[in-house]
């Protein structure tokens, strides 16, 4: 026996559209149970014989019993939910009760010749929540599922890709229909595996919400950024000239009128992201020394292919560094951060940059040299002056660099620009 237990694509929280159904099917259910006339099942389920169009929708809400209920809405809620938050609540909902549908439709269809099945009534959300598995064998593969197995007297738990989970799970439906071709033994296999190939071909078809990047954050560098330009543009009129030379075309349309470039999406199959995302699993199973290798070897991968998304970076970095800085569990490689930055600034990524060197200057875990968190504060004071923004900063990081290492090379440099915009 396979049972999963749980996914590292999942973020534990529910949503909107998914509690409702699970609420739904549960009040439905209760119903159902206390009702002993049987007659509400019986107009809820979806009979051939007593065909009802309506009954397309009010089967998907309708279970046989309480065990039928229970392994359906854990299924559910393992890869439903992240698919709501993947398409966001509308999209969901309208695909879910689609592929619920075409199901339900399949499964009549396949079992048209068989006179047997006409009167037994067809309940259940398998069908759609099959479309859901698929889909989220499509657009999260390379997660991890934690399964519970069990042979004989003996179990325990391993982890496994959902891709290759759920290819068995969906190969064990195909077996399972060819052997009991009649569905007369109380499960519609057709439905799971129609509904099953429905959920792949929405996952290819409809896109992500434009949300499901900031799924893990608060506020999004994006947003900070803009209220940055807003707060300084009125000093940014004043300022003293720098001495750095002028901008760049590329640095002052950054700036001046900053909007993040459009998000290209990741491979799935790429390396680096398959990196990060077993690096999350890893951390979310307690294992912060293994997280901690994957997720930074994920990153400073992702950070040489010079097509990956601002969004997929800005996710993964502030997501990494707030776990950094509330778990105190993830330890990166020495300098890791500093280094991270100037990539960033290779990149002209400046938002990217500054924040980077800002977190390596007051790195107080002991994994950021002196050296590296001298040069932090000297080079995110030279980008904010180039760029004309948080002069007050700048002349903050001058002073702690002068402070930090009085006769240091920097200070001097420090010294210099500190008399100039004074």
């Amino acid at each position: 026996m396979f049972f999963p237990l749980k996914t590292d694509a999942h973020d534990g929280k529910f949503r909107m559209a998914a509690l409702s159904i699970i609420v739904a099917c549960f009040i439905i259910h209760l119903l159902v149970f206390f009702d002993n006339s049987n007659s509400l099942f019986l107009k809820l389920a979806l009979i051939r014989s007593q065909f009802n169009p309506v009954n397309l929708i009010t089967s998907l809400f309708t279970h046989a019993d309480w065990m039928h209920l229970i392994f359906n809405m854990w299924f559910f809620y393992l890869a439903g939910v992240t698919m709501e938050k993947y398409w966001g609540l509308g999209k969901f909902l309208v695909l879910y009760l689609g592929i619920g549908i075409v199901g339900n439709i399949t499964f009549l269809i396949f079992n048209a010749h068989n006179n047997a099945l006409s009167n037994i009534p067809l309940v259940g959300a398998s069908g759609a929540i099959a479309g859901m598995m698929g889909a989220f064998a499509f657009t999260h593969g390379e997660a991890r599922v934690k399964i519970f197995w069990l042979s004989g007297l003996r179990g325990g738990t391993t982890m496994i890709s959902a891709r290759i989970y759920l290819g068995f799970w969906i190969l064990g439906q195909i077996v399972d229909a060819v052997l009991h071709s009649n569905e007369i033994g109380g499960v519609a296999y057709s439905a799971h595996i129609s509904g099953f190939i429905s959920g792949i071909i929405a996952a290819k078809l409809i896109p992500a919400d434009a949300l499901y990047s900031k799924a893990y954050n608060t506020e999004t560098g994006a947003k900070v950024w803009n209220n940055l330009v807003k707060e300084e543009l009125a000093q940014k009129r004043n300022s003293p000239r720098s001495t750095l030379g002028p901008l760049s075309a590329s640095s002052s349309s950054a700036f001046n009128s900053y909007s993040p470039p459009p998000s290209i999406e990741p491979s799935r199959e790429g390396e680096a992201d398959a990196l990060i995302k077993q690096g999350w699993f890893a951390f979310y199973d307690g294992n912060f020394s293994k997280a901690s290798d994957l997720l930074f070897r994920g990153i400073d991968q992702s950070l040489n292919i010079d097509t990956i998304s601002p969004k997929y970076l800005e996710e993964n970095f502030r997501r990494l560094i707030e776990t950094i800085d509330a778990k105190k569990s993830l330890v990166l490689p020495p300098n890791a951060i500093y280094l991270w930055a100037r990539k960033m600034e290779q990149k002209e990524w400046w938002q990217w940059a500054i924040y980077l060197y800002d977190r390596a200057a007051f790195d107080f875990s002991g994994a950021t040299s002196n050296h590296s968190k001298q040069n932090s504060l000297f080079r995110a004071a030279e980008i904010r002056i180039k760029l004309g923004v948080e002069h007050q900063k700048a002349r903050e990081g001058y002073q702690f660099l002068i402070d930090f290492d009085p006769h240091g090379p920097l200070s001097e440099d420090a010294r210099s620009r500190l008399a100039y915009m004074n």
